[in-house]
C-alpha cells in the first residue's frame, strides 16, 4: 500500500509546528501574564497597609446599637440607621465597604448613599438585597464625590428589614487617581490578551487534524484531569456544605464505612429516610472518606473532585466523533467547567452520574456504529446496568439508543434486519442483569426497594390538568435554561437531521447526532416528568426546576454548538428547522424573564437545583446581551469569524454561569448553620459514648447530625417539641437535641452556644 506524498507533507507540516511554540502558546502566555497583574494589582489595592481608611468624625445610630467591632439592628423601627461623618476632598473617589451578618427572619434591603444638606445624588447611592441568615457578605464600591462635595459628609447605611442584621469592619479608603488609571489600562490589557486569544484560539481549531485520524491525547487528557480535580476541591472546600439530600448519602456511607460493607447500611429508622435501592453505588463509593474522622467531608470532596472531572475522557471521546481534535480538547475541559459540576461540592449522586453518563452515551454510539457487534451490545449494556444503580434516570440512555436505531431502521430500510437480528435485546438484558446483580450484592435487608421512585409518578396527568398554568410556565423555564448557549445547539442538530436528506456529505453525522438528541430529550423529559411527579408533596409544585437531572446532558448539546449552520440553498428543510429552533427558544425565554418575569421566583435556581438559571438571576441585560451574540452566530457565515463567536459565547456563559453559580451556593443555608454535631464530636473525642440525636423537624435532625462521623446510636423526631427521658435512648451517654426538646435525665452542658448538648446522667 502507497502513502500519498501530500499526507506526508501534511504530517511532516503538522510535525513541525508542534516542534516551536506558535501564536496559541505566545498568545497564552500573554493572557496569562496580563489575567496575572490584573489579579495582583487587586491583591495590592486589597491591602490595608496601601490604603490607609480613613476614620469617622462622629457616628449616630437610629435603631442600631454598638456590638464589638460593628452594629447591631436592635430596634423595633421598621428603618434602622447608622452615619458616619468623613471629611472628604472634592472630584475624588472613595472606596466604601462594610461585612454585613443578616437577621434570621425576612428578606431585607440595604442601603447605601453619602449625604450632606444640599448633598444628595442618586448616582452616590447603593443598594443590595439580604438574605435570611446570610453571614460574612463583604459589601464594596467606589464613588465619585464630584466637584461640590461638602467639608463634612455623612456616610448612612440604612436597613428595611427585623432587628438581628450585623454591620462591622466599616472602612472607607481614598483611591488615587493614578492607582484608578492603573487599574483602567490593566484591565484593558487583560481584555486586549482576551481577545486576541479567542482570534488566535479560532483559527487555530479551524486548522487542526481530523477528529476520526487524530490519535488521542492521554497524556492532555490526564493533565486535564488532574488539574480539573485540584480546581474543583479547592472551590469545594471553599463553599458551606449544603445538607438537604447529602445527609441520606452520608449517613449511608458512614453506615457501610463502620460496619464494613452491607452489614452496615442503616435502616430508615435509624436516619428516618429511605435507604433506596438505586442509589446504593455512590456511598460505597465515598465511604472510604470515614477513615479520616471527623475531616471525613474533606475526604468526600477530593473523591467527588476525582469522579467528576474524569468526565473529560468519555466528553473528548464523544467530541472527536463531530469535531477536529483540538476543539474536541477544548470541549472536554468546557464539559468539567459548567456550572452544574458545582455538584461535586456535595455528597450527592449527580456527582458519579454525571461520567457515568457520558461513558454510557460514549458506549452507545460505539454500539450504534456496530449494530452487529456482541461486544458493543455487552459494553453499552454494562454501563447501562451501572448507571441505574446511580440513578434511574439512566434508562433515558437506553431507551434513546433504542430509539435511534428503530429510526435508522426505518430510514435505511432494514427494519426486518433489526427484528430478526436483535442484537440490541442483548443489550437491554446484560442492563438489566448488571443493575439486578450490583444493587443485590451491594444493598441490605432493610433496603426500601425503590423507595421514593415507586410513588412519585403517580397522579402526574391530574396535577397537571389541574395547573395548566404552573406547567406551562416549567416548560418556559426548561427552555429557558436552553437558551444560552444551547438554542444554537439545538438548532444545528435539528437542522443536520434534515439537512442529511438533501447533503450526502453529512448523512455520517446523521446517526450520533440523532442519539445525541434523543438522549438529551429524554434527560430533560424525565426531569419534568419527575418534578411534576413530586408536586403535590413539595414545596416547589409545579414551579421548580430541576435542571441538576439533566446538566450531564449538556456536553452533548456543547458538542453539537460547534456544528455547521444549514445553507439555505442546500437545504430548505433544514434552514427552516435552524431558525424556528432559535426563535422558539429565545421566545419562549424572552417571554419568561422579560414578560413574566418568572426568574425572580426563588425556586428558579433554588440552591443546587438548577445552577444553570442563576445567571439569569444576575441582570436582565446579561440575557439581552447573549441574546444578541447568539443572533449574531447564526447569521455569520462559516470560518474563523463564527468561531471566534462561538468561543466568545461558550466562555462568557461559563465565565457568568459560574460566577452566578459560585454567589448563589455561598449563600447555600449550610453557611449559617451552628454545626453542633462537630461540637459534640469534640466533646466525645475526650469523654467516648454514644451520641442520640432528637429533633422536632427534619431540617433541625439533618443540621444536628450531618457533621457526626458515624451513626448515631439513635434517632428520635418530636415534630411538637416536648420532652424525651435519657434513658429510653438505646446507650446512649450524650444527647444533642434542639431548643425546642427538653431531655429529662440528662444534664445539659455549658458552654455550647445555641447548641443543645446533654449528658445523660
Amino acid at each position: 500500500m502507497g502513502v500519498d506524498v501530500g499526507d506526508r507533507m501534511d504530517v511532516g507540516i503538522e510535525q513541525q509546528q508542534q516542534k516551536r511554540p506558535g501564536p496559541i502558546a505566545l498568545a497564552a502566555v500573554v493572557l496569562a501574564i496580563s489575567m496575572l497583574l490584573f489579579v495582583s494589582w487587586g491583591a495590592y489595592q486589597a491591602d490595608p497597609r496601601r490604603s490607609p481608611q480613613l476614620q469617622a468624625e462622629s457616628v449616630q445610630m437610629d435603631g442600631f446599637e454598638a456590638d464589638g467591632n460593628g452594629f447591631r439592628a436592635s430596634g423595633k423601627l421598621p428603618l434602622h440607621m447608622v452615619s458616619g461623618q468623613f471629611r472628604l476632598q472634592s472630584q475624588q473617589r472613595y472606596a466604601f465597604s462594610f461585612s454585613v451578618d443578616t437577621a434570621p427572619g425576612a428578606p431585607a434591603d440595604v442601603v447605601v448613599d453619602l449625604f450632606a444638606p444640599g448633598y444628595d445624588s442618586p448616582a452616590q447611592e447603593r443598594s443590595f438585597h439580604t438574605q435570611p441568615g446570610q453571614t460574612s457578605v463583604r459589601w464594596s464600591d467606589m464613588m465619585d464625590v464630584g466637584p461640590d462635595v461638602p467639608e463634612v459628609v455623612s456616610l448612612r447605611i440604612f436597613y428595611d428589614g427585623p432587628a438581628g442584621l450585623h454591620i462591622s469592619d466599616i472602612r472607607v479608603v481614598h483611591v488615587p487617581k493614578w492607582k484608578i488609571w492603573i487599574g483602567h489600562l490593566l484591565r484593558a490589557f487583560v481584555l486586549v490578551a482576551l481577545a486576541a486569544f479567542v482570534l488566535v484560539f479560532a483559527r487555530w481549531t479551524t486548522h487542526g487534524l481530523s477528529g476520526r485520524k487524530a490519535p488521542v491525547p492521554w497524556a492532555l487528557l490526564s493533565a486535564l484531569w488532574l488539574g480539573g480535580t485540584l480546581v474543583r476541591f479547592l472551590a469545594a472546600q471553599m463553599l458551606p456544605y449544603w445538607s438537604g439530600d447529602e445527609y441520606a448519602y452520608k449517613m449511608i456511607a458512614s453506615g457501610i464505612w463502620a460496619g464494613g460493607g452491607r452489614s452496615g447500611i442503616p435502616s430508615p429508622d435509624q436516619i428516618l429516610h429511605a435507604t433506596n435501592l438505586p442509589n446504593m453505588l455512590y456511598p460505597y463509593l465515598i465511604a472510604p472518606s470515614f477513615m479520616a474522622g471527623e475531616s471525613f467531608y474533606i475526604g468526600v470532596r477530593l473523591i467527588n473532585a476525582l469522579i467528576v472531572a474524569s468526565a473529560v475522557f468519555p466528553a473528548y471521546l464523544i467530541a472527536r466523533r463531530f469535531l477536529d481534535a483540538r476543539l474536541g480538547v477544548l470541549v472536554a475541559l468546557a464539559a468539567i467547567a459548567i456550572p452544574g459540576v458545582f455538584i461535586s461540592a456535595y455528597a450527592a449522586t449527580e456527582v458519579l452520574y454525571f461520567p457515568l453518563y457520558l461513558w454510557a452515551c460514549w458506549a452507545g454510539l460505539r454500539f450504534l456504529e456496530r449494530q452487529g457487534s456482541v461486544a458493543a451490545a455487552v459494553v453499552f449494556g454494562v454501563t447501562i446496568g451501572l448507571l441505574l444503580n446511580v440513578r434511574l434516570n439512566g434508562i433515558t440512555v437506553l431507551l434513546a439508543l433504542l430509539a435511534t436505531m428503530g429510526v435508522v431502521a426505518l430510514k435505511e430500510h432494514t427494519l426486518r434486519q433489526f427484528m430478526v437480528r436483535p442484537i440490541w435485546l442483548l443489550a437491554v438484558l446484560v442492563s438489566y442483569a448488571v443493575f439486578k446483580g450490583v444493587s443485590i450484592g451491594l444493598s441490605s435487608p432493610e433496603t426500601d426497594g425503590l423507595g421514593m421512585y415507586g410513588n412519585r409518578l403517580h397522579g402526574w396527568r391530574d396535577t397537571v390538568m389541574s395547573d395548566l398554568h404552573g406547567f406551562a410556565g416549567l416548560l418556559l423555564g426548561h427552555l429557558t435554561i436552553l437558551a444560552i448557549p444551547f438554542s444554537l445547539s439545538l438548532a444545528a442538530g435539528v437542522g443536520l437531521l434534515l439537512a442529511t436528506r438533501e447533503q450526502a456529505s453529512r448523512r455520517g453525522e446523521f446517526n450520533p447526532t440523532l442519539f445525541l438528541l434523543m438522549a438529551t430529550a429524554g434527560a430533560i423529559g424525565m426531569a419534568i416528568v419527575f418534578t411534576v411527579g413530586i408536586a403535590p408533596s413539595d414545596l416547589g409544585g409545579l414551579g421548580r426546576w430541576h435542571s441538576r437531572y439533566y446538566f450531564s446532558s449538556f456536553p452533548l448539546l456543547l458538542m453539537l454548538l460547534f456544528l455547521p449552520r444549514p445553507r439555505r440553498e442546500q437545504s430548505a428543510a433544514g434552514w427552516y428547522a435552524y431558525w424556528g429552533v432559535i426563535v422558539s427558544i429565545l421566545g419562549a425565554a424572552v417571554l419568561f424573564i422579560l414578560v413574566l418575569k418568572l426568574h425572580l421566583n426563588p425556586w428558579f435556581g433554588s440552591t443546587v437545583d438548577s445552577m444553570e438559571a442563576q445567571m439569569y438571576r444576575l441582570s436582565r441585560w446579561w440575557f439581552l446581551a447573549f441574546a444578541a451574540l447568539i443572533i449574531a452566530i447564526a447569521v455569520v457565515s462559516e470560518g474563523w469569524l463564527r468561531r471566534a463567536l462561538q468561543l466568545v459565547l461558550l466562555g462568557a456563559w461559563l465565565l457568568a454561569g459560574n460566577m452566578a453559580t459560585w454567589r448563589e451556593l455561598s449563600r447555600s443555608p449550610g453557611a449559617f448553620d451552628a454545626g453542633c454535631s462537630a461540637l459534640a464530636q469534640e466533646m466525645v473525642a475526650h469523654d467516648p459514648g454514644g451520641v442520640a440525636v432528637v429533633a422536632s423537624g427534619r431540617r433541625e435532625l439533618v443540621d444536628n447530625a450531618f457533621w457526626l462521623p458515624y451513626l448515631p446510636v439513635a434517632v428520635r423526631m418530636l415534630p411538637d417539641g416536648g420532652s424525651i427521658d435519657a434513658r429510653t435512648l438505646s446507650e446512649a451517654r450524650y444527647v444533642l437535641a434542639d431548643d425546642r426538646i427538653e431531655v429529662t435525665h440528662a444534664s445539659r452542658i455549658p458552654g455550647t452556644g445555641t447548641c443543645s448538648i446533654y449528658k445523660v446522667d
